[in-house]
């Protein structure tokens, strides 16, 4: 499966645990066509056909060896990338790798920042948008970082340099190898931690040590036989290609293994929430400005309010208490997601997902694990599924998997699938089994936030109605539009009433009116379909797909903000 993933792109071999092991341990980068296969692609042939050349020193009194030699090395850089399929990864690492190549040619290695320039120039003429892309990013930022910070860093873990330096000894050299890698390693980590924990919510703590083993075995040895295993192929000298992909194996299985070992490590690696780009671009600015060539007062003053701005902002979501109950609902494909938050910052996640009908596939995951990490929230105290099934299956198993969630309840089961039993699974091994609001007993309050759940029929998913300082919100799970008419009468009134669009058409306005007394609605799903319409309710309506709502109830009454998209 890697060897597959790593010569020719094609991942559909690799599992859901191989690539839980590589993610934990930093190593997912071995599955992608990238910068650093093709780079060491083009330093083995480079150094090969450098070694060659030196064989016949009457050949090197007529030619430029390291002018050959770099011509050489950019031909199985461009085979490379043509036999992998061309994805935009392998043509930017492609770029990248050919760039170096041709100030290497003319003569100009040193000037590594004028290749990484040129690269990113022909990229971005070709296509701007990958400027937004996770690839394009992380690439860059690492070999930015690399070229920044590794010849400053090997300085000074160095010796001072000897005016008649002391040729090193084979031991002393190999160690010099082994911390200049350790150096390389622990930068590239660095520089992508901040991207990974904004598109992946997970930094390894183990990366430098597995990929300072793992890389040498994996791109070094397996990946060039590989490499070979494929021209043989392609010439039809099949018995050899399977001779060399023999070989390549045991460095390949070694490689994994060492990977499998650190992912099983506890600790190895951490679940974070979504940082913000202030907090990236401190980040940063605390990296360049710390290393600086000319380090002043000033560029340390800038640094310490760098590293300032980066503690304050990762700090105040946890210091920060809301003012009363915080209701949000989310924009989703039909279903109900959304967050309860109490006074006390503790945390109830809801969801109500629309079932899937035959011949009409699960609508897909909604956007409550992004808002969670967006918000910088690392935990929760209850995630409640007022249906539990296929649907919504999925992003439970996101949710159990990035956030530390105290227990999972579950209303009604709907049909069962693949998802479901990934989730019944995953939860059970960690005695964490999603348990029945019908046969075991809920829970009634979260800190002062009362929950009380509404049986809306014998085959319906229940309602959930959460009540603070008197004043109640009901939130609907999705029903059928006739189901309006078996809505329960409730005593008194609600303060917000958040409900399907199917149930906010015209021709239920009165039942809904009638029996449940709501002083502000809260839409969700497509209210188009349903042909549901603010102007036909007595009171203010908000829909979640002009922008997630959040109501806040309080002493003083109730209000709500919509968080609509810039236009």
């Amino acid at each position: 499966a890697i060897y597959l993933a790593m010569l020719l792109g094609d991942q559909g071999e690799v599992s859901p645990s191989m690539r839980q092991n590589l993610a934990r341990t930093g190593t997912s980068h071995l599955l992608v066509i990238n910068g650093l296969h093709l780079g060491m692609v083009a330093l083995v042939t480079y150094f090969l056909s450098f070694w060659l050349l030196r064989c016949f020193p009457r050949l090197l009194l007529r030619v430029n060896a390291v002018k050959i030699a770099t011509l050489l090395a950019a031909i199985p850089v461009v085979f490379y990338a043509w036999v992998a399929g061309g994805s935009p990864s392998t043509q930017r690492a492609e770029v990248m790798v050919l760039a170096y190549l041709f100030l290497v040619f003319l003569g100009r290695p040193g000037e590594v920042w004028s290749a990484l320039a040129l690269a990113a120039l022909i990229i971005l003429s070709l296509s701007p948008l990958r400027l937004f892309s996770i690839s394009f990013q992380l690439s860059f930022a690492a070999v930015a970082l690399l070229v920044y910070l590794v010849p400053r860093l090997v300085e000074w873990t160095s010796k001072p340099k000897l005016d008649c330096p002391i040729p090193r000894s084979t031991a002393a050299s190999l160690l010099f190898r082994i911390k200049e890698w350790a150096i390389v390693s622990g930068v590239a980590t660095l520089a992508t931690a901040p991207l990974a924990a904004f598109y992946f919510q997970i930094v390894s703590l183990l990366g430098i040590l597995v990929n300072l083993a793992a890389i040498p075995l994996v791109l070094l040895l397996a990946l060039p036989l590989g490499e070979a295993a494929v021209i043989a192929q392609a010439l039809s000298l099949t018995p050899v290609a399977q001779f060399l992909l023999f070989l390549g194996h045991i460095p390949l299985w070694l490689g994994y293994h060492v990977i499998q070992w650190g992912a099983a490590v506890p600790g190895a690696a951490i679940i974070t929430s979504t940082p913000t780009w202030l907090m990236i671009a401190a980040y940063y600015a605390v990296l360049v400005l710390a290393f600086y060539p000319q380090r002043t007062f000033l560029t340390w003053a800038a640094a310490g309010l760098a590293g300032v701005v980066l503690l304050i902002s990762a700090a105040l979501p946890l210091v920060t208490a809301p003012r009363g109950l915080e209701v949000t609902c989310l924009d989703t494909y039909g279903g109900l997601e959304g967050v309860v938050v109490t006074p006390e910052n503790r945390r109830l996640a809801v969801f109500a997902a629309l079932p899937p009908r035959w011949g009409r596939s699960a609508p897909g995951w909604g956007p409550l694990p992004g808002y969670l990490h967006w918000r910088q929230f690392r935990s929760l105290d209850l995630a409640i599924a007022l249906n539990l099934g296929e649907a919504n299956a999925g992003e439970l198993l996101t949710l159990a998997g990035q956030f530390k969630v105290g227990s999972f309840w579950y209303g009604r089961r709907d049909r069962a699938g693949a998802s479901y039993w990934d989730l019944a699974n995953y939860l059970g091994d960690r005695g964490a089994t999603p348990r029945s609001l019908e046969r075991d007993q809920p829970p009634a309050a979260v800190g002062s936030v009362a929950l009380k759940y509404v049986k809306l029929g014998p085959d319906a998913a229940p309602a959930l109605e959460v009540a603070y300082q008197g004043r109640r919100v009901l939130l609907l799970p999705p029903v059928k539009k006739q189901a309006a008419k078996d809505l329960p009468e409730i005593d008194g009134s609600l303060e917000a009433l958040v409900l399907p669009a199917q149930l906010a058409s015209s021709e239920n306005r009165s039942h809904i009116m009638d029996r449940l007394k709501p002083r502000r609605l809260v839409v969700y799903g497509d209210p188009g379909r349903a042909g549901a319409a603010p102007s036909t309710w007595p009171v203010p309506c908000q829909f979640t797909r002009e922008g997630a709502v959040s109501l806040y109830l309080d002493a003083a009454g109730v209000s709500a903000r919509q968080w609509r998209p810039p236009e």
